[in-house]
């Protein structure tokens, strides 16, 4: 007992995280569309992203349409290009079809100008960090009176991780430097393995 309490903690948000911050049960498609459902549209297409792209909330929030490749580009070359803030990673992530769709949403939100950055607040700029978790908050306030288990929004980037049936291809999108981090902290499913014989 000695050994779990030390490993789990009550965050400020008042429910239990384990040691770097994260939940111990994956996010379920029921609880993230429930959750999305409830969300106003800029925290819809931020969870969309990031569930899609396996970002950080920094690397989704901070998004400018010029890391967008899409102009003069055949379409199987579309990518968006993140330089990871708290890794350096260097990444060019496929630009799939749902991805597309978001990247259209987005495009289409008022106000549209100016149009620098792709998750923008109601005055067409980008969302500060507080301000983005202020949002974030609210939303799972709202979640919580609607009866829903509240989380974070970086638990959305485990779900992207531990949702991919490929470990490697998870670890690559996610730009791990090791990938002991991919396996340890983010992959939370069982994993589907085929017996010997």
């Amino acid at each position: 007992m000695r050994t779990l309490a030390s490993f789990i903690f009550t965050s400020l948000d008042g429910f239990y995280e384990g040691p770097n911050g994260e939940i111990d049960w994956p996010i379920t498609d029921e609880e993230f569309n429930a959750v999305r459902a409830i969300a106003c549209p800029q925290v819809q297409m931020a969870m969309d992203l990031a569930l899609l792209t396996g970002q950080r909330q920094s690397d989704i929030v901070g998004l400018t349409w010029k890391q967008v490749r899409t102009v003069g580009v055949p379409r199987k070359d579309w990518r968006i290009e993140i330089d990871q803030g708290k890794t350096g990673k260097k990444l060019a992530i496929m630009i799939s079809p749902a991805i597309e769709v978001v990247l259209k949403r987005a495009r289409m939100f008022e106000p549209m100008f100016p149009h620098i950055h792709v998750i923008r607040n109601q005055f067409g700029v980008r969302y500060t960090p507080d301000g983005f978790r202020a949002l974030w908050q609210r939303t799972m306030q709202a979640a919580e009176k609607a009866g829903l288990k509240r989380w974070h929004f970086h638990d959305i980037r485990a779900k992207s991780i531990s949702d991919n049936l490929n470990l490697d291809a998870a670890y690559l999108l996610a730009g791990h430097i090791d990938i002991k981090m991919t396996r340890r902290v983010y992959d939370r499913n069982r994993r589907r393995v085929e017996p010997l014989r």
